[in-house]
């Protein structure tokens, strides 16, 4: 799968490259908040811990996802 990922602090979100990983973790049962219920606009829980083909691990949620294979044509 892939996702948006960039360590460049000077990009905007929506410009930044789709990097490749693989989902490690799925926390669906640890409560999703909405954003209202934090009481705060920074550090919301996300779905999926991602392990990127670079070393990093992120955290996204599931609107943040590409699937490698769509984008592949059929042999």
């Amino acid at each position: 799968m892939r996702t948006p990922h960039s360590l460049d602090s000077e990009l905007p979100a929506d410009q930044w490259p789709l990097a490749s990983g693989v989902i490690i973790e799925d926390f669906a049962d640890s409560g999703g908040l909405s954003p209202k219920a934090y009481g705060r606009d920074w550090a919301f829980s996300r779905r999926w811990a991602i392990a990127l083909d670079d070393g990093n691990l992120i955290f996204r949620d599931s609107e943040d996802l590409d699937d490698e294979e769509s984008d592949t044509e059929p042999v």
